[in-house]
């Protein structure tokens, strides 16, 4: 396996990116798996949670 190298100041002490802008792309992107995935579960058990999530994915 290839390790990636990146430019010292590409990350954080923490090891998060400093861009907040894709700090911001991939928390919606997080967000959006996890709902995805509460909905499929609250789907397959016939809740009616999926109807209002289903609404805001639109």
């Amino acid at each position: 396996m290839e390790e990636i190298s990146l430019p010292e100041d590409a990350m954080d002490t923490q090891g998060f990116e400093l861009s907040r802008e894709a700090r911001a792309q991939a928390d919606v992107k997080f967000t959006y798996v996890v709902t995805c995935q509460i909905y499929g579960k609250q789907k397959q058990d016939k809740k009616l949670e999926a109807a209002d999530i289903a609404l805001l994915m639109q």
